[in-house]
Parts: structure tokens; C-alpha cells; sequence
């Protein structure tokens, strides 16, 4: 069984969200900044193949650079993907510079400023099937909504 592996599809990327195949679960992941009143936050949706909500998170981050933000969304999203028991997930994001560091996980050079990525090439070795997708921003309307939710202040 393949481990993990990345789809791109630059032509066919949809506008919309669609489910994940049978026995997958889907995790949206995406992070913001907000340098005007010094805040970053992310935000994970998994959904089963028949399109069901099952569990979100949110949470603040540090002032990372949105390479680094968009990263520990992904890295939150798996992990909690992981705690469902479902071997077979795919993770979208709608950073091409994430998607591309993820592609290449095996090939580069991991440093101590990636530690994300190091956890994240480290949680492919466990036992499961990961694919992960690139997707328009607007596929991701959840995964935003749910980070942005921090920045309301009627929650928090």
C-alpha cells in the first residue's frame, strides 16, 4: 500500500468542496494571518465519504510566516485525523507552497526551521494511507470559516 502520495490537478481543480472515496476521510486544513491586530489562527474540517461534518478544531497560532501557519493547520488536521482510527485520509490545503514542500517531503532537506515538516514526514510512516490535494480557496470555505471564528471575539 502506497503511504502517501500528492495529486495536483491544475486544470480540473474544483470550485467546490467534494467527498472524499468510499472508507476515506477528507481533513481541510488552512491558517490566516492578521497583522493589524496581531493575530494568526488555523483551522481543520475532517468529513466522512458521505459529506458528514465529524469533527473540527481551531486554535491561535503564533505570528509564523503563512508558510509556517499553513503547515501546523496540516500538521493539526492529520493529527487529528489520526485519533478517528481511519486509515485512509486525504488532507487538502490551498497553499501551493505547502502542497509543494509536502510533494517533496522525502527529497528535502530537513531542517531545524521545518520541524512541522519533520513531524508531518514522520506521521507517513505510521499505518495509514494519506493523499494530499491541492485545492482552490474557495473548495475551503470550512477549514477558513472555522480559523477565522478566533477573530470574532464573540467566542473567545
Amino acid at each position: 500500500m502506497e503511504r502517501f502520495s500528492c495529486i495536483h490537478e491544475p486544470v480540473g481543480l474544483k470550485l467546490y468542496w467534494e467527498p472524499p472515496p468510499p472508507n476515506y476521510l477528507k481533513v481541510n486544513c488552512d491558517a490566516s494571518i492578521f497583522r493589524n491586530n496581531g493575530q494568526a489562527g488555523f483551522g481543520c474540517v475532517l468529513r466522512s465519504a458521505n459529506g458528514c461534518w465529524i469533527i473540527g478544531q481551531f486554535g491561535h497560532l503564533p505570528l509564523w510566516s503563512i508558510f509556517r501557519s499553513e503547515l501546523c493547520a496540516v500538521w493539526q488536521g492529520l493529527m487529528l485525523a489520526w485519533k478517528t482510527g481511519v486509515k485512509h485520509i486525504v488532507c487538502e490545503t490551498d497553499s501551493l507552497e505547502v502542497f509543494t514542500a509536502l510533494h517533496n517531503i522525502h527529497t528535502l532537506e530537513v531542517a531545524v526551521e521545518n520541524d512541522l515538516l519533520q513531524k508531518i514526514e514522520n506521521m507517513l510512516l505510521w499505518s495509514w494511507s494519506v493523499q494530499f490535494r491541492l485545492i482552490k480557496t474557495e473548495t475551503n470555505e470550512a477549514a477558513d470559516w472555522l480559523e477565522k471564528l478566533l477573530f470574532l471575539g464573540e467566542f473567545f
